[in-house]
């Protein structure tokens, strides 16, 4: 896609009202994630197996309170988000609840958020990101590691095996 007639704007969010609307896109590429990584998505409680589906408005406000949260904007409309929870003292961060509205995937916002999330990341002295994804969705592992991620350790746990990635920044 070409941004330069439509920008794309990456910024931090930490406007509550905008909450549903971050919300709804996570859990929107969530669902998604989970059928490309032939995920489960129910518990026998009928809560889900991802945790991010499970989450309300009330868990994104104060992931915009203690975290760093970054938001792509593409005409008015969010189209992508990254959580960012980071040890400042250890020099580490977590990525997590990477998104991308479905509809626009494969079109470089991904790219361009995870670029942004880490010179971000950088310049407030993180040296180490982290991240988990499902060991079945190659896609996104592939993904990850043209973004100079790499293995980092293999979990086999439940409720599906993940793998851990680490990029040095």
């Amino acid at each position: 896609m070409n941004f330069d007639s439509h920008p794309l704007q990456i910024s931090k969010v930490t406007d509550h009202s905008q909450a549903d609307a971050l919300l709804q896109l996570m859990k929107r590429a969530m669902m998604l994630y989970a059928q490309e990584a032939r995920i489960p998505l129910y518990r026998r409680d009928g809560s889900y197996t991802l945790t991010a589906l499970n989450e309300t408005r009330g868990d994104m406000v104060e992931a915009m309170n203690r975290e760093d949260l970054l938001a792509a904007n593409l005409n008015g409309e969010w189209v992508g988000s990254v959580r960012l929870v980071s040890d400042h003292e250890l020099g580490k961060t977590l990525l997590t609840r990477f998104c991308v509205e479905p509809r626009y995937r494969s079109q470089g916002i991904g790219a361009e958020l995870l670029e942004t999330a880490c010179s971000f990341l950088k310049e407030q002295g993180i040296r180490e990101v982290y991240l988990y994804t499902a060991q079945e969705n190659t896609r996104l592992l592939e993904f990850y590691k043209r973004h100079g991620f790499f293995l980092y350790s293999v979990n086999s746990g439940r409720p599906y095996p993940r793998v851990c990635l680490l990029r040095y920044l």
